[in-house]
């Protein structure tokens, strides 16, 4: 075989016919740089050289690409080590398993369709039925299916509490404390569930505690996606979803906050899209995410919502106490945005209590500005509004009265008694008396119900009067004691008195197996002592031996808000609240929780104890604000008891050294 004088070879049909054409004629073959121009064939000879020079050229280069391709090949196979090649072989045995259980899926989705098409007559067609009624369509049970929708049901009614409760969070200390206590929420239940939940808040008109239930959904879903890609169990890797949001990285908390942000829009688009639609097709919709709330469940989320506006109201006493600015964005609502006309009525009452507050609120009424004054005290006269009792103004009062400038002697008017706060009678019982251990007390530290008035109308009318003290004494409530008596009111307006007699013998009937020490007054109000709307309830203290006030109340429902309830009935579901909060037992109850740690933290700097039941959410946010207000924060100890001792359930011991807060607003004399 020839070669060109750039190496690339002739082809070889050429190369047999060079060589017997250049035989006969008895001369050896020319080549293309000898042949003679004046040759008759010269130039189909060049023509046809040129072509396979062109081919022979793209041939090598093609060769040269590939044996570089395949030196790269071995070089990279003879790095790899035998741990590479023993998964590739892995990888290798694994296609034809996944292929086969793919051709199995297919299967068994071919055989869900049924049989074989219906026998045809050339004549009729499918046997028994013309094509124009053949539309039958045959529903295939998926038990699948339906045992997942049975266990997302199941673990939903088993945990609700503890969804809603993970819902409201959002310190990433305190999620993860909560999912370290339960591990088994974490699960595609709960993203779920925190999903549909915004979707339902959104439609409500509630954009701030959707933007919290929000925070938490996208938690649990970045939880999720997490173990997802690392291929592990999501209980045992959400630790280190939190350990890389708490410290900080930028590019982590970057795609954080982008996917809760597209999470929000996707939410409010969703619920815009929703209100567009007719009463009627939203009737309709009984099913998946645009179901109507359950009213039981619009009761739940009514709660949580008050919840919120009562811890905006005690951030705002705390602001007073340690004289900060204050600027807060209030919700939206689907019927009006802004402050309530309670809230605003609050504002008014912190108003009246001090000088120099300068107070500014937005046109819409979602942005609040507050700076306070000095508390002033002295006489005041507030007209409370009715949406909420008195007792809603008195809580933050009680906080604010031992540190005015003269004592304070408050008139408020309005609603007495109504199921949701804390009535006066209640706070008479337990409210004081815990004051008096941290020294504030006195011949002009009183309670008084004037006027008794039910919700709706109201008109009752309260007059609190309390001294000033310039320091807190330390406390150590460290032992509640045993039971010792139980004390009580039933109370009675616009309706008959034998109503309170009645509430009397039911209570009765069940605390007299307990514990024989019982009186329980009647306080029936006539004419214009009675209010303005008709109603009963009943309020019981049980005291212990070393001065310890647990406290339990219910109240009728209001006049044309919801089923009426029988006074036997209310006596008896109040008598076991009283058993319950004695069962938590602790030194102060549930409703004083926060004015025991308040007082604590404003006492002189010494150690303070006092021992609680469970702490209820509304006290662990109230935690948050003193830390952040007075930089305090508490040594928490939880004490179980013993098999041998029957003292409740488990307690928590407190305990903190005061901030040394003085009085500068007391007058000197």
């Amino acid at each position: 075989m020839e070669w060109l004088g750039n190496g690339a070879s002739l082809c070889p049909d050429e190369e047999s016919n060079t060589d017997a054409s250049s035989a006969a004629r008895g001369f050896t073959p020319m080549y293309p740089h000898q042949q003679s121009p004046s040759s008759p064939s010269c130039d189909c000879a060049m023509e046809s050289l040129c072509q396979s020079q062109q081919r022979c050229v793209k041939a090598s280069i093609v060769s040269s690409w590939r044996l570089a391709e395949a030196q790269d090949q071995l070089c990279s196979l003879g790095v790899h080590s035998s741990e590479s090649l023993e998964q590739e072989r892995a990888r290798t045995r694994a296609c034809p398993t996944e292929l086969s259980h793919t051709e199995e899926e297919w299967r068994r989705k071919e055989s869900m369709l049924g049989g074989q098409e219906p026998s045809r007559s050339p004549v009729l067609g499918a046997v028994g039925s013309w094509d124009a009624f053949d539309k039958s369509i045959i529903n295939v049970q998926n038990k699948q299916a339906e045992m997942d929708q049975d266990k997302c049901k199941t673990f939903l009614q088993k945990y609700e509490q503890e969804l809603r409760h993970f819902g409201m969070l959002h310190r990433w200390d305190d999620s993860q404390r909560f999912l370290a206590d339960m591990p088994q929420l974490i699960c595609e239940e709960t993203a779920n569930y925190l999903i549909l939940w915004c979707m339902r808040l959104q439609q409500e008109g509630k954009e701030a505690l959707m933007e919290q239930v929000a925070h938490q959904a996208v938690v649990m879903q970045f939880i999720l996606e997490m173990a997802s890609n690392s291929q592990q169990d999501p209980r045992g890797c959400f630790r280190q979803f939190f350990h890389k949001a708490k410290d900080g990285q930028d590019v982590y908390l970057e795609v954080f906050q982008t996917e809760l942000e597209a999470f929000k829009h996707r939410v409010k688009d969703y619920a815009v899209k929703c209100r567009g639609d007719t009463v009627n097709e939203i009737e309709q919709r009984n099913t998946g995410t645009n179901r109507r709330l359950d009213p039981k469940e619009a009761e739940k989320i009514k709660a949580n919502c008050e919840q919120q506006l009562t811890l905006k109201r005690r951030q705002l006493s705390a602001q007073i106490l340690y004289q900060s600015y204050l600027e807060t964005r209030e919700r939206k609502r689907q019927e009006r945005m802004g402050k309530t006309d309670f809230e605003a009525s609050f504002i008014r009452l912190l108003d009246k209590v001090t000088n120099g507050s300068r107070i500014e609120i937005n046109q819409t009424g979602t942005v609040l500005f507050y700076q306070p004054g000095l508390l002033s005290g002295g006489p005041i006269e507030h007209d409370c509004n009715t949406q909420r009792s008195i007792g809603y103004y008195l809580e933050a009062l009680l906080m604010l009265a031992p540190f005015m400038k003269t004592p304070l002697k408050a008139t408020l008017k309005g609603v007495t008694n109504d199921p949701h706060d804390p009535t006066v009678d209640l706070l008479k019982s337990t409210a004081l008396p815990l004051m008096k251990n941290f020294g504030i007390d006195g011949e002009g530290f009183d309670l008084k119900v004037v006027k008794r008035g039910m919700a709706p109308g109201g008109g009752g009318e309260v007059l609190f009067t309390c001294p000033v003290r310039r320091t807190i004494r330390p406390v150590q409530l460290t032992d509640p004691g045993k039971i010792k008596r139980i004390r009580g009111v039933a109370y009675s307006v616009r309706v008959s008195p034998q109503m309170a007699n009645r509430l009397v013998e039911s209570t009765r009937s069940i605390l007299n197996k307990f514990i024989p020490d019982i009186y329980i007054y009647t306080d029936h109000m006539k004419g214009a002592n009675s209010g303005k709307s008709p109603g009963f309830g009943l309020t019981l203290v049980a005291e212990t031996l070393n001065g310890t006030f647990l406290s339990a109340e219910m109240s009728s429902t209001p006049q044309g808000q919801g089923d009426p309830i029988l006074p036997e009935d209310l006596g008896r579901n109040c008598a076991k609240l009283l058993l319950e909060e004695v069962h938590r037992g602790g030194c102060v109850d549930s409703s004083n929780q926060s004015l025991a740690l308040l007082l604590m933290t404003l006492g002189q700097q010494d150690v303070s104890k006092v021992l609680l039941g469970p702490l209820s959410p509304y006290t662990i946010e109230f935690l948050r604000h003193i830390k952040d207000f007075f930089q305090i924060m508490f040594k928490i100890e939880v004490q179980k008891p013993s098999e041998d001792e029957q003292k409740g359930g488990d307690k928590v011991l407190m305990t903190c050294v005061g901030v040394g807060y003085s009085n500068i607003n007391k007058t000197i004399k």
